[in-house]
């Protein structure tokens, strides 16, 4: 089956991060390859700086990696093979690994200006990153021990065009600060007995995920909040750096600096359907175009700027400290965009958002789930717990519902609009403390 990389991928994400395009319709679902089918083949990346074949020499080149250089895998690797990448590269000149399907275990990025494109894993760790202008492209993650792809901590990243099946854990979970998860498929999570395996897990301002298709999902939701980061423990120790703060899940609104002293409402305008993404100047234009729209140079959001970051070499223990110092600062889930995404056979929810596990506590304009499709198996598609202003438009609920929406636990201000329901059920549920600034208008039962 081959899947070549969109040409038009880079412009693609970013006029949709910057909501200057309209994106096309969901597509139809299409099951993915089984997770022990022979791995998919993409083209050969073209304009190698070098071609690595084994994996000594692949690990070797990463850790001597320069900013610019394009290093391609090419042809079968042993069993068991786990790439790191500590280097950085610099803006406009990204380290870029890239393969045209060969297969490793896993791959892990601490470092900034990174693309991983074109590659399989199977089993293993599935793909990790943390740190700035990362962008993880067209890559196929199957049996991932864990989660299948993580960004987290991350600022300016973009998670597209991939494939995860058959992981034990979340398949994308994304934390930070101005980050895409756009055009995924993502099925059959929840492998093993973890108690929480949803498709898409997301922490922090300024995300924006859609156009995935999300369906299989054992044991959780579709889309979900989550505390936030604590450190992995593939990154560096607090201690290895006196800058690098320890992150902690027990969030402090007031200790936002881009947040200031209060909420702000104004970080996406609920009547605009949260396309603007640009609008507390991370804008799109900052974005390398090349490269997927994973970010600009981030100078403005973790104070380290990218002037050293080619220098952070494998003897510092690791790089991606701005966006570390980033994820710190960002206390709540606020700012995002859940858009045009295809939910179907989740265990439970379609979008879970709770501000019970820290992972709001009170941010305003905190999610718009917009033309949405939701078929799962909870008594309700959307359940909001202690999470404010959510919108909820243009979805359609197709599955033997309660209700479509329930809010409780102070869940105020949430506005429901141009949803479809596909049955008898109910619009909303809402207990007492969450009725405050709700409204509704427009809703059809079908």
């Amino acid at each position: 089956m081959s899947r070549p990389v969109p040409a038009a991928t880079a412009l693609a994400v970013i006029a949709l991060l910057a909501g200057g395009c309209a994106v096309p319709a969901i597509p139809p679902y299409a099951p993915p390859p089984a997770i022990e089918s022979p791995p998919r083949e993409v083209p050969a990346p073209a304009n190698c700086t070098r071609t690595l074949t084994d994996a000594d020499s692949a690990q070797g080149a990463l850790d001597r990696a320069d900013p610019g250089e394009r290093l391609c895998l090419r042809g079968e690797f042993p069993p068991g093979t786990e790439l790191r990448l500590d280097r950085s590269g610099s803006p406009g000149e990204p380290i870029e690994l890239m393969s045209g399907g060969s297969t490793v275990a896993s791959v892990t990025v601490i470092a900034d200006h990174v693309l991983v494109d074109g590659l399989n894993t199977r089993g293993g760790a599935g793909i990790h990153a943390e740190g700035t202008d990362i962008v993880i492209r067209n890559n196929d993650v199957r049996g991932a021990d864990g989660d299948g792809i993580e960004c987290a901590p991350c600022v300016h990243a973009a998670v597209v065009d991939n494939t995860v099946s058959g992981v034990g854990g979340t398949g994308v979970q994304v934390a930070g600060r101005d980050i895409a998860v756009i055009n995924n498929d993502i099925r059959g999570t929840g492998r093993m007995a973890q108690p929480d395996s949803d498709g898409v897990r997301f922490f922090g301002v300024n995300l924006n995920i859609e156009n995935n298709r999300v369906h299989d999902i054992g044991r959780r939701s579709c889309f979900r909040t989550f505390p936030g980061p604590s450190l992995s423990s593939r990154g560096r120790s607090p201690d290895a750096d006196s800058d690098e703060p320890s992150r902690s899940s027990d969030p402090d609104p007031g200790s936002d600096p881009d947040r200031g002293s209060g909420p702000d409402s104004g970080e996406r305008g609920s009547d605009e359907g949260g396309s603007d993404r640009d609008s507390d100047g991370s804008g799109s234009d900052e974005r390398g175009s090349d490269r997927g729209g994973s970010g600009g140079s981030g100078s403005d959001e973790g104070g380290s700027d990218e002037g050293g970051s080619n220098e952070r070499g494998s003897d510092e223990g690791g790089a991606g400290s701005s966006a570390s110092r980033t994820a710190a600062a960002v206390r709540a889930t606020y700012g995002v965009t859940v858009q045009r995404n295809r939910c179907v056979d989740a265990d439970e929810w379609c979008l879970l958002a709770s501000g019970t596990e820290g992972s709001n506590l009170g941010a305003q304009a905190t999610i718009q789930f917009l033309n949405n499709y939701c078929q799962t198996g909870s008594t309700e598609g959307v359940r909001l717990e202690a999470y404010p202003n959510v919108v909820v438009r243009g979805t359609t609920f197709a599955a033997d519902y309660r209700t479509a929406v329930l809010a409780e636990r102070g869940a105020t201000g949430v506005k429901l609009s141009d949803n479809i329901l596909l049955g008898t059920f109910g619009l909303s549920q809402l207990d007492e403390t969450s009725r405050p600034g709700f409204a509704e208008s427009n809703n059809l039962n079908k």
